[in-house]
Formats: C-alpha cells, sequence, structure tokens
C-alpha cells in the first residue's frame, strides 16, 4: 500500500475510534486493532495522538468543504445552494458530532487547538452563506438590508441546530426542525 493510502486508512479508522470512544479514552493501541497494523505505521505518521487527533478533524473538514464546494457546483440557483449547504451540513453535523464535542473544560491543553480549528470551520462556513446570499443578491433573488447580518444569523441557527447532539431528548424531531429551519431561512414566515 502506498503512502498516502496508509495514511488515509490510517485518518479514517482514527476518526471511526475517535467518534466512538472520545480522545481521552481512545489509545493508539485501538486504531491499530482497528487498521490491523502495528504502532510503528501510525508513528511513521504521527508524533502522537493529539497529532492524530488533529489530522482527523482537518481532514473531514477538508473532506466536508470539497464535498459542498462539488455539490454547490452542480446548480446556478442560490436557492437551491443554500438547501443544499444547509443538507450537507446538517448530515456532516451528524457524522462528526462526537468528533467536535469535546468539553473545553476537559481538554488538555495538547488539545486545546480544536478551538482554533473549530473557528477556521466556522470563518469558511460563513464564506460559503455569504457567498450564497450575496449571488442570490446579485441576481435579485434574495433581498436582505444587510448581507452581513443574514449572514451571521443563518450561521448562528445552523449552531444552534448543533444542540440536539449536545443536550439528549433536546429534539426529538431533528430532521423535521431542519427543514422547517431551511423553509423560514428561505422563505419567511410571513404570508404573502
Amino acid at each position: 500500500m502506498n503512502k498516502n493510502k496508509t495514511k488515509n486508512l490510517i485518518l479514517k479508522k482514527a476518526a471511526e475510534v475517535f467518534a466512538a470512544k472520545g480522545i481521552d479514552k481512545t489509545t493508539i493501541e485501538d486504531i491499530t486493532k482497528k487498521i490491523g497494523k502495528a504502532k510503528s505505521s501510525i508513528y511513521y505518521y504521527f508524533n502522537d495522538k493529539e497529532e492524530l487527533f488533529k489530522e482527523v478533524l482537518e481532514n473531514e473538514i477538508e473532506n466536508f468543504k470539497n464535498e459542498v464546494i462539488k455539490k454547490l457546483n452542480t446548480t446556478v440557483d442560490p436557492i437551491t445552494k443554500l438547501r443544499i449547504y444547509f443538507e450537507l451540513r446538517m448530515k456532516k453535523t451528524k457524522e462528526l458530532v462526537n468528533l467536535f464535542m469535546i468539553k473545553t473544560n476537559e481538554m488538555t491543553p495538547q488539545v486545546a487547538f480544536v478551538n482554533e480549528i473549530r473557528k477556521k470551520y466556522d470563518e469558511e462556513e460563513i464564506n460559503i452563506i455569504k457567498g450564497i446570499l450575496e449571488e442570490g443578491d446579485r441576481r435579485n433573488i434574495f433581498y436582505f438590508p444587510n448581507i452581513e447580518n443574514a449572514t451571521l444569523v443563518i450561521a448562528t441557527a445552523l449552531k444552534i441546530s448543533e444542540l440536539p447532539f449536545i443536550i439528549p431528548d433536546y429534539i426529538s424531531n431533528y430532521d423535521e426542525m431542519m427543514d422547517s429551519l431551511i423553509d423560514m431561512v428561505l422563505y419567511g414566515i410571513v404570508k404573502r
């Protein structure tokens, strides 16, 4: 197996183990069992568990960003683009929730980088949303008195949509709630 394939396999399987057990309870041995290789294969690419975890997070975010760009390029309609982005984000949130749900006060200083990675992800999300809104505004499909504020409102609503994963039983019908959120953002709640 070539170097990239081995590294990608390690990242994929490590993501599964970290998501299932969390960073504190995951050991390098857990990951080596999952991939069926010796510890040395992991240490060839990563200095320690924290470095591996960091790269897992960065890899997942990069894969998501690439998937978003690919899907958004399948349409020119800003309404469809916004719906696609919401749906992809909802799907990815479900997949990655356990990787990102690390409480800051439980993190050791070595994994405090999670906040920096999340900040980078948030900035990229804002740029994606703002780009879609600006495109809709240029094409006279959307109207916002202030695109910056509209972008932040949508990004905040998407962050709030993560609550059901943080607080069990917060919202039992998550998919329906997200569909309603998408409809409200796209079409408002005022009868026309």
